[in-house]
């Protein structure tokens, strides 16, 4: 009977030794993709970064549209004359 707790407690030991490992190698294997994470964090900010002049590159195509508009006009004051010439 003794023997057989000896062998249930050894056995118990083996078992949490083996979680123990498992455990062990899980937080290894984190931390090693971990670092991996967070550099493609950083990619991740360059392209928001990117993102953030195309915005601005939009604002600047805003400007362009309001000297076109201002070309429309002119142009058409022009025209206006053509026409006063004409009569």
């Amino acid at each position: 009977m003794m023997m057989m707790m000896m062998i249930m407690i050894l056995l118990l030991l083996l078992l949490l030794l083996l979680l123990m490992m498992m455990m062990m190698m899980m937080m290894m294997i984190m931390m090693i993709t971990e670092d991996d994470d967070d550099d493609d964090d950083y990619d991740d900010d360059d392209d928001d970064d990117d993102d953030d002049d195309d915005d601005d590159d939009d604002d600047d195509d805003d400007d362009d549209d309001d000297d076109d508009d201002d070309d429309d006009d002119d142009n058409d004051d022009y025209d206006d004359d053509d026409d006063d010439d004409k009569r």
